[in-house]
């Protein structure tokens, strides 16, 4: 029982102080451009999407949060009739079946997603730290590449 672990879907402002505690180690971990942005999430933009039904956070819990997903949701700009959903981001901290935990997680949010009328799910992946092999057992295929270019 010492490794059950619960998924839900929570209020944002619920679960809000515990994912601030997670959020460094997360930022640590997977973060790019670390020299031109420093950690300072806008919590407040998150509050409000989520106040507005266009964030949804899906939780992991041990009793307490050991991973999120905070999916963005709204009508397709492409294609008016169609709902979806995007990765805003998500996070499983350091720990014994890690992996599942996370696969479970987004199986548990797409799940969520589809039963609420949610027609397609796209999830970030990092390069640098791929969830690539996860996110295709659950039948996620490449779909795009985001290019990123440093300003200064």
């Amino acid at each position: 029982r010492r490794w059950m672990i619960t998924y839900r879907i929570e209020p944002f402002w619920h679960c809000l102080p515990e994912i601030k505690l997670l959020a460094p180690a997360h930022w640590d971990e997977v973060a790019s451009h670390k020299d031109v942005r420093a950690f300072d999430p806008n919590w407040d933009l998150y509050t409000r999407l989520a106040n507005a039904g266009s964030l949804i956070v899906g939780t992991a819990r041990a009793p307490a949060i050991v991973g999120y997903v905070a999916m963005y949701c709204c009508v397709d700009s492409h294609a008016k009739g169609t709902l979806g959903a995007e990765s805003a981001f998500y996070y499983v901290e350091p720990r014994p079946m890690r992996g599942l935990i996370q696969r479970n997680l987004i199986r548990f949010m797409c799940q969520y997603l589809k039963e609420k009328g949610v027609q397609y799910v796209k999830f970030r992946n990092k390069l640098a730290h791929s969830n690539a092999p996860i996110l295709e057992n659950l039948g996620f295929v490449p779909d795009e590449m985001l290019y990123t270019l440093k300003l200064r």
